[in-house]
């Protein structure tokens, strides 16, 4: 009978050798696909940091491009603020000098005009003293007619 109670252990230790194996396959069945699931989604994960990374660089490349247009609206806008004060200056100069013409005109006429009453006044008094001149004129000549029917 001891010889059917080694066989018997002997079988069990077998069967247990039999079942740790094939849970040891299992485990490492498991362990194989979890290792594949992983490199499967570190290479995901890869793909997708390279596609964040050139988003990345696209945007910041867009910044750049933004950025220097900023600047060149910047100077553009600087320029045209120049060009406006220019003009504004050049307007303020040519309203200066339309204003200095304009009194300068009024000058001119109220000189013409002061003339033109000097004229009129001594064309008056010209009138004036021809009157005077043709009245003794016209006495000389009665004088002259009385002197005749004196004789």
């Amino acid at each position: 009978g001891g010889e059917d109670l080694f066989a018997v252990l002997e079988r069990r230790i077998a069967q247990q050798r039999d079942d740790l194996k094939a849970h040891r396959e299992t485990i490492e069945e498991t362990m194989n696909q979890d290792v594949q699931l992983l490199e499967v989604r570190v290479k995901q994960d890869e793909a997708d940091l390279k596609d964040i990374y050139s988003k990345y660089r696209l945007a910041m490349d867009e910044l750049a491009r933004l950025r220097a247009l900023c600047s060149s609206l910047n100077t553009k806008v600087d320029e045209a603020e120049a060009v406006r004060e220019e003009a504004r200056g050049t307007a303020d100069e040519a309203r200066e000098r339309e204003r200095e013409s304009a009194a300068g005109h009024a000058a001119d006429v109220a000189l013409f005009e002061k003339q033109l009453r000097l004229l009129r006044d001594k064309d008056r008094v010209e009138c004036e003293q021809t009157g005077k001149v043709e009245a003794l004129e016209v006495a000389l000549d009665a004088a002259k007619v009385d002197l005749h029917s004196l004789r």
